[in-house]
């Protein structure tokens, strides 16, 4: 937030949660000082979860929660944790369109572990450009995961929005996601 807590400051950084989540960036708040308005907790937090920001959290059930901050470790770490346990760690927004009825010929290795297509432990694409780890290989993801790799076959002229791969012989693509859910 910026310095300051006054109206303007406030409206800054609402229009800012506003846009990050416009652009498929979700925040969740943590207020770390007590001098923050509860109220400006709550915009900002509803704001970055890109609910109405007129919501309450314990009032409201579609409100977003805010987290305060607390001198208590074990409340600290329980809140953060819970945050962690929101964060869509197992959706993967691909930078390239892969085709839903050719989905299935492509790849998805954990941690050297190839993953079932459609496998309720396994990968599915939800749509073009999402692509989703669940059941207990998500698990697997949260708790140890090191490398995911896709491979999807790729069209031959070479899409220029493309992400930055190597391509081999067989027109097979790697990408590596990145914690943030975006395939690079």
């Amino acid at each position: 937030m910026p310095n300051g807590n006054g109206a303007q400051a406030q409206a800054i950084a609402v229009a800012a949660a506003q846009a990050a989540f416009q652009q498929r960036i979700t925040l969740f708040i943590l207020g770390v000082s007590g001098d923050i308005a509860g109220q400006n907790l709550q915009q900002l937090a509803d704001a970055g979860q890109g609910k109405p920001i007129d919501r309450v959290w314990g009032r409201d059930k579609d409100a977003a929660e805010p987290y305060r901050a607390s001198d208590n470790v074990a409340d600290l770490s329980s809140q953060i944790v819970d945050i962690l346990n929101h964060v869509p760690f197992c959706d993967i927004r691909l930078r390239r369109d892969v085709d839903p009825e050719t989905a299935s010929q492509g790849e998805v290795i954990l941690d050297g572990q190839k993953l079932g297509h459609n496998d309720a432990d396994g990968w599915r694409l939800d749509d073009s450009r999402n692509l989703e780890i669940v059941g207990k290989a998500c698990d697997v993801a949260r708790a140890k995961g090191r490398e995911l790799v896709l491979k999807f076959a790729c069209e031959k002229d070479g899409a220029a929005d493309g992400p930055d791969v190597s391509t081999d012989a067989s027109g097979d693509v790697s990408l590596d996601a990145s914690p943030s859910g975006d395939a690079r």
